[in-house]
C-alpha cells in the first residue's frame, strides 16, 4: 500500500484526470463501511477531515466521509482527480484552495500497482502525520480496497442474479408455450379434422381406459355405431367438397346430442362411434333418435341420413370389443332393411 502525501502539479505529457463526481457517501453501496473507515482515519490522525475518494469510470466519486461539509465535497473531489499515483510526493500542508483545510497525507487504495482510489486526511492548520499514523492510514485504506473489491463482487453478483433471472423468465416462457404446442399437438393428433370429433386413435385410448377400469363406477354402458347412407352417391353426385362439409355437419349433430361423459368419434371414412357410460340400450336408442331428429333439421348442401345400430352391455361382465363388433352387426342389419333407421343388437335388453 502506497502512501501518498499531496501532490498539487502534474508532470508534463501525463493523461489529463477526469472530471471530478462529488456524491453524498450514502449514495452507493457500502457506503455505510467507507464512512465508517474515514471516521477511524480521522480519528487515528487526530484530524478534522477525512476522506475516500474512488477512481471510476465518469471520474472521481467521494466514496466515504467524515467531517466533510457539502461545501468542500466539489473542491476535494477535484484536488482529488488532480492527483496521481505516479506523482512525486507534494509538501506536506498544502492548502486546499476556497477551504480552511490543509491535505496532511493521502494513502493509495493500490493493490499491484492499480489504484482504485484514495484515502485522504485534511486539518485546519499544516502539519504532517508520523510513521505510525501513516502505518494506520495504510491499514485502513486496505480495508477501503477490500470493500472495493466487495462492493465489485456484490454488482457482479447482482448483475449475474438478474441475468439469472431474465434467463429463468425466458425458460418458462418457453416451457409454457412448448406445453401449449405438445397439448395442441396431442389434441390434433387425437383429433379429426374434418368432424372435429376425436378420431380413431382417441378411440383406441378409449379402449385402454375401459381395459384401466375408468368406467368401473358407471355399471353399465351402451355403443351406438352410426354411418352415413349412400355416402359415395353423395360424393359422387355432388363432389368431395359437399362430402366433406356433410362430413362437418354430421360431426357437430353427433357433439350436440352426447352428454359430457360420452366419447364420441370418427371412426373411419363415413363411420361414427359413440360410447355411452353408464347408458343401458334405451339411452342409446333415446340419443340415436335425436341424433337423427337433428340431421333432419340440418342446413347441409344435400340431404342425407344415417343407420345407426345400438347395443348395450355391463362392465364387468362385457367386453367393449364385443359390444361394439354387436352394435356394427346392427349397423349392417340397418342397412340390409333399408337404412336411415336404428336397429338394436339382437339379444340385448331393453
Amino acid at each position: 500500500m502506497r502512501v501518498l502525501h499531496t501532490a498539487g502539479d502534474r508532470r508534463a505529457g501525463s493523461a489529463a484526470p477526469q472530471p471530478p463526481v462529488p456524491c453524498r457517501a450514502g449514495s452507493a453501496p457500502f457506503a455505510g463501511a467507507f464512512d465508517d473507515l474515514a471516521r477511524l482515519a480521522a480519528a487515528l490522525c487526530a484530524a478534522p477531515v477525512a476522506v475516500i475518494a474512488l477512481g471510476e469510470a465518469q471520474g472521481v466519486r467521494i466514496a466515504g466521509s467524515a467531517g466533510l461539509s457539502s461545501g468542500q465535497a466539489a473542491r476535494i473531489a477535484a484536488r482529488c482527480a488532480r492527483v496521481r499515483q505516479h506523482e512525486l510526493p507534494a509538501l506536506v500542508a498544502t492548502a486546499l484552495p476556497g477551504t480552511p483545510l490543509h491535505l496532511c497525507a493521502g494513502v493509495a487504495l493500490a493493490d499491484g500497482g492499480v489504484s482504485a482510489g484514495t484515502l485522504w486526511v485534511f486539518d485546519h492548520t499544516p502539519r504532517s502525520l508520523d510513521a505510525r499514523q501513516l502505518d494506520l492510514l495504510a491499514a485502513l485504506a486496505r480495508q477501503a480496497l477490500a470493500s472495493t473489491e466487495l462492493q465489485r463482487l456484490r454488482t457482479e453478483l447482482a448483475e449475474s442474479r438478474r441475468a439469472r433471472q431474465a434467463l429463468e423468465n425466458e425458460l418458462r416462457t418457453f416451457q409454457r408455450e412448448l406445453v401449449s404446442a405438445n397439448v395442441k399437438l396431442l389434441r390434433e393428433a387425437r383429433q379429426d379434422a374434418l368432424s372435429g370429433l376425436p378420431n380413431r386413435r382417441a378411440l383406441e385410448d378409449l379402449r385402454e381406459r375401459f381395459r384401466r377400469g375408468e368406467f368401473d363406477a358407471m355399471g353399465r354402458f351402451a355403443v351406438v355405431v352410426i354411418d352415413i347412407d349412400h355416402f359415395k352417391r353423395i360424393n359422387d353426385s355432388h363432389g368431395h367438397a359437399v362430402g366433406d362439409e356433410v362430413i362437418r355437419r354430421l360431426g357437430q349433430a353427433i357433439r350436440g346430442c352426447v352428454r359430457g361423459q360420452d366419447v364420441a368419434g370418427r371412426h373411419g371414412g363415413e363411420e361414427f362411434v359413440a360410447f355411452l357410460p353408464g347408458a343401458d340400450l334405451d339411452g342409446a336408442r333415446r340419443m340415436a333418435e335425436r341424433l337423427r331428429e337433428a340431421i333432419a333439421r340440418i342446413d347441409a348442401p344435400c340431404a342425407f341420413t344415417v343407420s345407426i345400430g345400438v347395443a348395450a352391455g355391463s362392465i364387468g361382465a362385457d367386453d367393449l370389443d364385443a359390444v361394439m363388433e354387436r352394435a356394427d352387426r346392427a349397423l349392417y342389419r340397418a342397412k340390409r332393411e333399408g337404412r336411415d333407421r336404428i336397429v338394436a343388437a339382437q339379444g340385448d335388453a331393453g
